[in-house]
């Protein structure tokens, strides 16, 4: 008990002694104080720019990670893993050894293949990297077996990932729905946030053209002749440019071969007496299914498997989840009317922009709910014009939260909207701290508000500043986390300390001069 009053003494005895200070009202924090109309103006804008910046930024289920690793693999077919092994894999691995930026290199042979992982430094250029990648394996090429297949790199991304996947059925065959697919495909590749449009399911027609060796004789025709002549009819010619005086308009011969009729019609040869040997007079054509190496069949609820065609949409990097998936739901409802009667679709899969929406619900309903306690408490305690003045700060540091998070590149993931979250307990730290400082040091009856106010920022500004930067500071050392997980995390240390400094800006230049507008104006 005579510890409360020897602090309480202390306090009242420092009040008592504290006088105002003319040189306060020349500080740099003072313009804000004594021009009000400033501090509107800054509400506004920063207003203005937070709903933009949240109405703008991407939003994603995870964050966009660039993951430095890519595979390089090569068919050897009928080549035993040892073959594989010192043909093929030791031979591009001796030219991929002295890539720039290498980190690790794995490699396994299989039978008939090889495969090489190759992991870049996490800090590396991934696009610059990966050309390195292509250039040196490109120089490997000599090296190998001339009967190995040609070395295909892959670029490992989780940007592949699909983030809307549905199913479509109906009573027809699989080559219609397979087309029908197609069409939808076509249509959802326009969408500007979608990068590739992936169909598994249904069957792809091809053609069979089966040689007759007795008409190949008869006429002296060469496989390789007629090979040629059916290659050459399907390809795309350039023609060269039409010139007008205004416009240069290219010209080019494309011929695409789609029906049994019109691959018949290729010419081939001509006899001696001028006749033209056209490709069904030396073949069999045939229309057929490519062989199956995938199969999407759809089940509801239990019920009886049926044949289906899965399209599997994966979106631009950048581009938002929610505008990308909506547009896409508007675009299949659009076309599956106009369909065939009985065709419909499933979604299958997760589908992300539900799970987006969720997180985005769940931060909206913490935030308001945060607001409301702040607001209770700070009635109870300190009174309604504080509570009012503290709570408008929570709004206005997201909006300069999400401002920064735009100017950055950084999208609004459940990483970033954790952080957000765990933001909301701290960031009105510096707002309870200047509403209530404020307070006090008005019931002396020494100051008026403008006075109290730069009083208490000069008391508290180093106070305010060393407590936010502290722990600003026990995040910081996220962003020197390496390899890929520190690229993953990084959004964390980010937005935390955006929040932590826009709360300090914010308590300083905008809480203050609305205290002290406040109680001049209840006064």
């Amino acid at each position: 008990m005579d510890k409360k009053n020897h602090e309480h003494s202390s306090d009242s005895k420092y009040l008592e002694r504290l006088t105002f200070r003319p040189e306060l009202r020349k500080t740099w924090l003072n313009f804000f104080v004594s021009n009000f109309r400033v501090v509107v103006l800054m509400i506004l804008m920063i207003t203005a720019w937070g709903l933009y910046s949240f109405f703008n930024l991407p939003r994603e289920s995870s964050p966009e990670v660039k993951i430095p690793i890519a595979i390089v693999t090569t068919l050897y077919p009928g080549a035993s893993p040892s073959d594989v092994e010192q043909f093929v894999t030791k031979k591009i691995e001796t030219q991929l050894s002295g890539l720039k930026g290498l980190n690790k290199l794995t490699s396994n042979s299989y039978n008939s293949l090889s495969a090489i992982t190759v992991e870049f430094n996490a800090s590396a250029d991934i696009q610059s990297s990966i050309q390195l990648l292509r250039n040196a394996v490109d120089t490997a090429k000599p090296n190998i077996s001339t009967d190995a297949k040609e070395p295909v790199v892959t670029e490992v991304s989780l940007d592949d990932m699909p983030v809307w996947s549905i199913s479509l059925t109906g009573p027809y065959d699989a080559f219609t729905l397979r087309k029908n697919a197609e069409d939808i495909q076509t249509e959802l590749e326009k969408i500007p946030g979608v990068r590739q449009v992936d169909i598994s399911g249904g069957d792809e027609k091809e053609f069979e053209v089966a040689y007759r060796p007795d008409r190949l004789l008869f006429y002296g025709i060469s496989i390789s002749a007629a090979n040629n002549a059916i290659v050459s009819a399907n390809a795309a010619i350039p023609g060269g440019n039409f010139e007008t005086g205004t416009f240069t308009v290219p010209i080019r011969s494309d011929q695409v071969l789609s029906t049994v009729d019109e691959i018949g019609h290729i010419p081939v040869s001509h006899t001696s007496d001028g006749s033209i040997v056209i490709l069904r007079d030396i073949a069999t054509i045939n229309e057929k299914a490519v062989k199956k190496t995938t199969y999407s069949r759809l089940s509801i609820e239990g019920s009886k498997p049926e044949n289906a065609v899965t399209l599997s949409l994966v979106k631009r990097q950048g581009s938002s989840v929610l505008d990308t998936v909506d547009a896409a739901k508007v675009e299949v409802d659009r076309m599956v009317k106009a369909l065939p009667p009985g065709i419909s679709y499933s979604v299958v899969g997760e589908d992300m922009a539900k799970v987006v929406r969720h997180d985005f619900t769940q931060l909206s309903d913490d935030f308001l709910l945060t607001v409301l306690l702040v607001s209770i408490i700070l009635f109870l305690i300190v009174g309604l014009k504080e509570a009012f003045v503290a709570g408008l700060a929570i709004p206005l540091v997201f909006f300069v939260t999400f401002g920064c998070l735009l100017l950055l590149g950084i999208s609004l993931n459940f990483l970033s909207l954790f952080s957000l979250i765990l933001a909301l307990g701290l960031l009105v730290d510096d707002a309870i701290v200047v509403v209530s400082a404020t307070k006090q040091y008005l019931n002396t009856g020494k100051f008026t508000p403008e006075e109290a106010v730069l009083l208490v920022l000069n008391d508290f500004k180093w106070v305010l500043t060393t407590t936010t930067l502290a722990t600003v500071w026990a995040f910081i050392p996220l962003l020197f986390a390496t390899g890929i997980i520190g690229q993953y995390l990084k959004s964390i240390p980010i937005t935390v300390s955006i929040t932590l400094v826009a709360s300090l800006l914010i308590a300083l230049m905008v809480n203050h001069p609305l205290a002290a507008c406040w109680h001049m104006l209840s006064e």
